[in-house]
């Protein structure tokens, strides 16, 4: 976090010292102006993500720029469990997001996509503690795929990691 009253060297503000003013609702710098993010993050990925040192980098530095109500996953392996021992490890709230793939003993084959849709439509923008304001997608498959872009989609901001030149195309397509 700065220690002055802003993030000097940015040239885009009102009053040309080249300082950004901290959001005035939480008195922290966030990389994006419109609104201060404020609420729980939404952490998704693959299931053989294993790369624990860069997830809880990235968490850091997503910490240092969102005020962290509450982490939501998905409770696969990989990525998502990752993330629930981080949030764990420094006591912010977990929201599990379990898919159902057998309800009733019967396979389920929507059972990701349908658990995906409802980390996203569960909110209430009015609560932080309900409120999703991020997506960091660690690299994963067609599950993490589908996750990130129902995030954009909803007019999230979306942080890939890890992704591979040809994971970020085939998003696009």
């Amino acid at each position: 976090d700065p220690a002055g009253p802003g993030v000097p060297g940015d040239r885009g503000c009102a009053c040309g010292a080249g300082v950004k003013p901290l959001c005035a609702t939480c008195q922290r710098w966030h990389e994006l102006e419109a609104s201060c993010l404020e609420g729980v993050v939404l952490v998704c990925g693959g299931r053989d993500f294993g790369d624990h040192e860069l997830l809880v980098r990235t968490l850091e530095v997503v910490r240092r720029r969102v005020v962290v109500r509450a982490v939501r996953e998905g409770e696969a392996q990989g990525a998502d469990l990752m993330a629930r021992r981080w949030a764990e490890e420094r006591r912010i709230p977990v929201q599990p997001y379990a898919a159902e793939w057998r309800p009733g003993g019967v396979f389920n084959p929507r059972a990701g996509p349908d658990r995906n849709r409802l980390m996203l439509d569960d909110q209430d923008v009015a609560d932080p503690m309900k409120r999703v304001v991020c997506c960091v997608a660690f690299q994963g498959g067609g599950g993490t795929i589908h996750m990130a872009r129902l995030a954009e989609a909803a007019g999230l901001p979306v942080w890939r990691v890890g992704w591979s030149d040809e994971r970020k195309r085939r998003k696009k397509g």
